[in-house]
């Protein structure tokens, strides 16, 4: 009941319909609220639930109601931010571009129903130094010690995270040379010099790029499935134009199967098999994922145990670089850096925990998973 009748509230909550359910009782929304908090999902279920007058008196009925104020409250926090940001950045003549939840949230019936757990940001590289500078000393946000791969985050005083991102790329051959075009695919939004929007297709494009890396390492969550169902439904974009950048990007089956996942969940469209096992395997995980299912995944992908334990222990240069800075000027020093890595990691719990995962999962789950993988088209 738990998977369908959060599905449900769902596509009720985007329709405004009625849900089918007379009544629950507290053990059933005990179970569906853990459910639905796994997916930062709580928040629509409760006011669904509310709205439907299926919440009674109990502790987990507060709870429901509670998670919708502080979606209501986080939402506002992080649009005042936003707003504070970007103005700064405009008049600081720094060409930025607003990604992810910050607009997708425009295509839900409420806009706080699309929680974030950041703000998150794209500006050009060369703009980093200068932009990490003016939104600390104007706006006393705090910048990390180290930036990542592709971004820097900044906290400002009331905690909320920002992720300013100086590239798209997911450290994927297929994708990163398409998502290094997104300023060809950018321009300024309306009443603006310096703040860009993406193209309709290249916003998708984005998204299913970035779907397809949180899958393949351990899941993503109910939420961007729900988001791609609201982009193709209320977004207007040119079908033939974003096909180009998903063939480009190798990423068209998965665009399909995401899409009749969607689908399937929040219509009346019957559950296909291929959805039936992406909702399976989202559902195993919560909003991101976890280390079983990154694992069983990636050991498809690199072709088995051994594979999958080179890839970790020899890790991509950009990922090493962005972990030790100090191979932007000393490239040759990075076999010295691996090693410094190999002595960091080998301690850790969570290497212990992968190691148990690597030798535990059984046949049938990597069966499932190598099927899964071809079925969607990122294997």
């Amino acid at each position: 009941m738990n998977e369908s009748l959060l599905f449900e509230a769902i596509s009720a909550a985007l329709s405004g319909e009625p849900i089918s359910e007379n009544s629950i009782s507290t053990e059933e929304l005990v179970s569906l609220y853990k459910t639905a908090k796994k997916q930062d999902l709580a928040h629509i279920v409760g006011y669904v639930l509310d709205k439907n007058k299926l919440l009674d008196n109990s502790p987990v009925s507060a709870e429901f109601k509670k998670q919708v104020y502080l979606s209501v409250y986080r939402f506002q926090q992080l649009q005042h931010e936003l707003s504070s940001v970007c103005d700064l950045l405009e008049k600081e003549g720094i060409d930025h571009i607003p990604l992810k939840g910050s607009v997708i949230r425009d295509l839900y019936p409420e806009p706080w129903m699309r929680t974030s757990c950041d703000i998150d940001l794209l500006i050009k590289e060369e703009d980093l130094d200068r932009a990490v500078t003016a939104i600390t000393e104007r706006l006393g946000y705090k910048a990390a010690e180290q930036k990542d791969f592709h971004d820097i985050s900044l906290f400002s005083q009331s905690g909320v995270h920002l992720e300013l991102h100086f590239n798209l790329r997911e450290n994927m051959k297929n994708i990163d040379p398409v998502l290094d075009k997104v300023w060809e695919y950018s321009s300024p939004a309306k009443g603006f010099e310096h703040k860009h929007l993406q193209s309709p297709e290249f916003f998708i494009f984005h998204h299913i790029a970035h779907l397809s890396y949180h899958f393949i390492h351990g899941g993503c969550g109910v939420k961007p499935f729900v988001d791609l169902y609201l982009i193709r439904s209320k977004m207007s974009f040119d079908e033939v134009a974003l096909s180009a950048l998903l063939s480009e990007g190798g990423l068209e089956k998965f665009y399909e199967a995401v899409s009749e996942a969607g689908a399937s969940w929040l219509t009346p469209e019957p559950m296909t098999d291929t959805a039936g096992m992406i909702a399976e395997y989202i559902l195993r995980g919560g909003v991101y994922g976890t280390t079983e299912n990154s694992i069983s995944v990636q050991r498809q992908i690199r072709g088995g145990k051994i594979g999958y334990l080179m890839y970790k222990i020899f890790i991509p240069f950009s990922i090493l670089k962005a972990q030790y800075p100090v191979l932007e000027k000393h490239p040759y020093l990075m076999p010295v850096m691996h090693v410094r890595r190999w002595i960091r990691v080998v301690f850790k719990k969570k290497t212990a925990k992968e190691i148990s995962y690597i030798n535990n999962i059984d046949r049938d789950k990597a069966d499932k998973t190598q099927i899964l993988l071809k079925n969607i088209g990122l294997m």
